[in-house]
């Protein structure tokens, strides 16, 4: 069995919601039992490239409070995606969308800085 087969099988587990302890030391067993105990060291290199390419297509939206993020996720492409809040102190208010190195920045903060840079030249 190839290594991204085993890794597949695992992270089906883990996402089932068994203990990630249990998971793990079954999973050793099974690998013993198969003779297939070397391929660890490429199971673990694929669990991190698939973890890798999930976070890479899941959205981040950056708000200054939890009431941004209750306005953010009106607009349609927030609502639809499923996203990583994280709240970021110094957008002041208004929200960021970041995925796959594109960046709607609807924040004052961003607006505020726009601003400034458009008074300056």
């Amino acid at each position: 069995m190839q290594p991204e087969l085993y890794a597949k099988a695992l992270k089906k587990l883990l996402s089932e919601g068994f203990d990630v302890n249990d998971a793990f030391a079954n999973f050793i067993k099974v690998l013993k039992r198969r003779g297939a105990i070397g391929l660890l060291p490429k199971i673990v290199l694929q669990l991190e490239s698939m973890e890798m390419r999930e976070q890479a297509y899941k959205p981040t939206l950056s708000v200054a409070r939890d009431s941004d993020f209750t306005m953010a996720t009106k607009d349609a492409v927030v609502g639809v995606l499923p996203v990583e809040k994280v709240i970021d102190k110094t957008l002041i208010g208004g929200y960021k969308i970041e995925q796959n190195g594109t960046l709607i920045d609807t924040s004052y903060k961003g607006v505020l800085l726009d601003l400034y840079r458009k008074i300056t030249n």
